[in-house]
């Protein structure tokens, strides 16, 4: 009716509404502010239930520490009579591994010469290298596992006496699974 009768303009009633609007909001947030104040610390919760599924797996990791390793076979004219050199302790490793199934030893003849063969024993493990690898597995330990290999090196039919490098590497795959 005052917009018809031209006493004041349709855009000053719409400013005086969004005034009017934006002080009761403001009084609704104080008003709710200061109601929250006073229930700090509660929380109320209705009667949803959310399930949540969690997962995880843990890859198989297995790792060797090498404590002490022969690096050189001396060959003398006796062991040549006798065809084959006992080394004792020739190894000596520290093993970790998370996997329940235990983890495996690979035993490879690097540079054989002047050996045909090998005979490793130790901690259970009993294999013969003849030339290429072989490989043991061995029972899960909780925590470090100390082993200790001894070997009997089979000398060739042409070994001459001497000093050899070490003719055998040992490896322990670190991870396996998935």
């Amino acid at each position: 009716m005052l917009v018809e009768k031209g006493c004041i303009a349709r855009r000053k009633i719409s400013r005086g509404f969004r005034s009017h609007n934006i002080i009761i909001a403001a009084t609704v947030a104080v008003v709710v502010a200061i109601a929250a104040a006073g229930q700090a610390g509660l929380a109320y919760a209705g009667p949803a239930v959310c399930k949540v599924r969690i997962s995880a797996r843990v890859i198989a990791h297995s790792h060797m520490k090498v404590l002490y390793q022969v690096s050189q076979v001396r060959i003398t004219q006796a062991d040549i009579q006798r065809g084959f050199i006992d080394i004792n302790s020739g190894s000596r490793l520290e093993v970790k591994s998370n996997d329940p199934h235990g983890y495996i030893f690979t035993f490879r003849g690097a540079d054989m010469t002047p050996f045909s063969a090998a005979h490793v024993k130790g901690n259970g493990t009993n294999v013969y290298i003849d030339g290429g690898k072989a490989s043991a597995r061995r029972p899960y330990v909780r925590g470090a596992e100390m082993v200790e290999f001894s070997y009997r090196l089979i000398l060739s039919d042409d070994a001459q006496p001497g000093t050899y490098a070490w003719p055998i590497t040992i490896e322990v795959p670190e991870t396996h699974g998935i």
